[in-house]
């Protein structure tokens, strides 16, 4: 550690956060789950690394041996501050994504723990917004106005079974058993 102080030397454990989220994005992330990933997630990964290499976090340039929970509780909570405030999910998403890359990092033995992990949420993040449900009579004028549009089929399906958009958008005839009234949802678009 002396040495790579002394800038003789770098070891692993000397590299930035931003350098490992970069490596983990390039190297690891892309292999998760079989190389397929959604596209949705590898947003989500993509826009908390932006957040937490951002000048908001100041995390970009610390180096992962010296990185504290202290330093990761202080950073969510920045961001959580920033503009209008971010949610509690989205906020849990930047730590999810810091603690997947300390913990590659830590399999590669350049960390002894994942500090991530000990961190907090910040109590300042807004809480997600809560849905709203249509009422009986909202369901009806929807799918009166949906009628003979070209997306019809799809918004009925969705709101006879309570399918998200990428959910109906993901369906094809072979997730259908008319025989059995059965609608496999497998996949998301």
């Amino acid at each position: 550690r002396a040495e790579a102080d002394a800038g003789r030397a770098i070891a692993p454990g000397n590299i930035t956060v931003a350098r490992l989220l970069e490596e983990w994005a390039t190297k690891a992330l892309p292999n998760r789950r079989g190389g397929r990933l959604e596209a949705s997630t590898l947003g989500v990964h993509r826009a908390a690394i932006r957040a937490l290499t951002g000048p908001t976090a100041r995390l970009a340039s610390r180096r992962i041996r010296d990185l504290t929970a202290d330093h990761v509780d202080a950073a969510l909570e920045r961001l959580a501050a920033e503009g209008k405030g971010r949610s509690r999910r989205t906020i849990a998403s930047y730590r999810a994504t810091l603690a997947a890359a300390l913990d590659w990092a830590r399999r590669r033995r350049w960390i002894t723990i994942n500090v991530a992990r000990d961190a907090e949420l910040p109590v300042s993040a807004r809480s997600a917004e809560t849905g709203r449900t249509m009422t009986v009579d909202e369901a009806r004028a929807f799918l009166a106005a949906a009628e003979g549009t070209r997306f019809a089929a799809m918004w009925i399906t969705m709101l006879h079974l309570g399918l998200r958009p990428g959910e109906a958008a993901g369906l094809s005839w072979q997730d259908v058993d008319l025989e059995a009234g059965i609608v496999h949802v497998a996949r998301g678009r």
